[in-house]
């Protein structure tokens, strides 16, 4: 019958789509030149494999080294039986790879890589070439950390990290020959930059931005996103255990709720979460008038955050909040949220507004906006504050109690290495610090926080009647 005859059809697509695939990545393992990119396209034959051979054809450009290559996998098979055995030849003609089972066995032979969890983005200047190197020489040698946006080299942990560099100066021209061609250099021999349409900021807002949008587009299947600085030295083997710990603890919260109560209704359907919604980091407070790209009543915490703001006039002038908002030295996003953000209009105008500006306007409180984007969404959520024992600033002999800088302690996981402090000798110091303070048992910690819950915050003093999300608490 023509159902049983589409659903036939349908069965010997799914194989040899199967099959293309696999080919491809084999392909591309015999290749000595591994691939940056492929770009497929895929046709198949409209002849009923009743009266001939099935046929489906695949090709592709791979570009390396500035120069081009084109492959033809060429697949046949008589029947959906046929199909499991297909045999696949090359371009060349002279090679011949096995079907789909076959290719499985490959495939686990060589060892899948561990699904990729964190998507850990490290904003840098093109002039920075020093800071990468010495991330490079430490904490990007974590056994749990594959770097690159690609296929990356490393151990095919978790962790997928890689700079983030603008394509643009801050008066969004392009940059100049000399820097432009050591840029390329430097991707061309390690393949750990990725360029941002944005131009380069300090701080490093269309950047930020465009992490995100990159995150959600281009790893759809991880559960963080994470934007840190070059300044930075991120303990990636206590990050993922916690991160880790958290999802699985909000996820949890969430399967209870949803099934006790149903969730708030919204305009979209689309909107729904499909995970947790998590915004974390280490905070501050502060709000924000976006008309003028300026923030507005900075505070440590919310009750100094509302003192400021009725000083300078926040609300009268425009401004949004008071709200938390994780620093920039670590901003952490879980994915439902990243990709809820990037979807909506109001995120979209304002960074168009903001690349319209020359020279930039958002020229401060870069990581105080992605405060405001969550702090403006319809989820009874906030900013989790890990503590400033977590993630601090790198001091030496410390004898100033009333700033947060810190040594290296077992608490640690994200350490600022502030501006004059960074260089090779410091980073490499704190690389080996961390693992004579915190060894195999204390990574595998649950870190708390110190603000766990928009519901924790709220039930604490007076906050509940200056911070606008703890209304939305039942």
């Amino acid at each position: 019958s023509a159902q049983a005859h589409a659903f036939q059809m349908r069965i010997i697509n799914v194989v040899m789509l199967v099959a293309l695939l696999a080919a491809a990545c084999l392909i591309g393992i015999g290749s000595r030149l591994p691939p940056t990119y492929y770009a497929a396209e895929i046709r198949e034959d409209e002849t009923p494999y009743e009266h001939a051979t099935f046929m489906s054809h695949v090709s592709w450009e791979r570009e390396n080294n500035g120069h081009q290559f084109q492959s033809r996998v060429h697949l046949s098979a008589t029947s959906p039986e046929d199909a499991g055995q297909m045999m696949v030849s090359d371009h060349r003609g002279n090679e011949s790879l096995p079907g789909p089972s076959a290719m499985r066995d490959t495939a686990a032979a060589l060892g899948d890589a561990t699904p990729v969890f964190i998507v850990l983005g490290i904003a840098s200047a093109p002039k920075n070439s020093g800071h990468r190197s010495w991330i490079r020489e430490t904490w990007l040698k974590l056994p749990n950390v594959r770097v690159g946006t690609g296929g990356g080299s490393g151990s095919g942990g978790p962790v997928r990290a890689f700079f983030l560099i603008g394509l643009l100066t801050s008066e969004g021209t392009a940059h100049a020959r000399k820097r432009a061609e050591s840029i390329h250099h430097e991707q061309a021999v390690h393949s750990d930059i990725h360029l941002l349409n944005a131009r380069e900021t300090k701080p490093p807002g269309e950047k930020m931005i465009g992490f995100f949008r990159l995150c959600v587009g281009g790893f759809v299947k991880a559960s963080f996103c994470v934007k840190t600085d070059d300044d930075t030295y991120v303990h990636t083997v206590r990050l993922v255990h916690n991160l880790q710990h958290l999802w699985h603890v909000h996820e949890r919260a969430q399967l209870r709720h949803t099934a006790g109560t149903p969730l708030p209704d919204f305009a979209d359907s689309a909107q729904l979460p499909d995970g947790p919604l998590l915004y974390v980091g280490a905070t501050l407070w502060a709000s924000y008038i976006p008309e003028h790209f300026q923030v507005c009543g900075h505070g440590m915490g919310p009750m100094m955050a509302v003192a400021a703001a009725q000083t300078e006039r926040c609300s009268q002038r425009g401004g949004i909040g008071p709200f938390p908002y994780a620093a920039g030295t670590l901003e952490v996003l879980s994915m439902p949220l990243a990709r809820w953000m990037i979807e909506q209009p109001s995120v979209a105008h304002f960074v168009q507004r903001a690349h319209a500006q020359n020279p930039p306007a958002w020229d401060i409180g870069e990581d105080t906006v992605l405060g405001m984007w969550v702090h403006q969404s319809p989820f009874a959520i906030t900013a989790l504050h890990w503590g400033w024992d977590k993630i601090h600033d790198l001091c030496f002999k410390c004898t100033d109690k009333k700033q947060l800088w810190k040594p290296i302690t077992d608490q640690s996981v994200v350490v600022h290495i502030k501006g004059h402090q960074a260089n090779r000798h410091n980073f490499q110091n704190v690389h080996h610090n961390f693992s004579q303070v915190c060894g195999k048992h204390c990574q595998e910690t649950d870190l708390s926080f110190d603000v766990p819950s928009l519901a924790d915050l709220c039930s604490r003093g007076a906050i509940k009647t200056a911070y606008s999300k703890c209304k939305m608490l039942r």
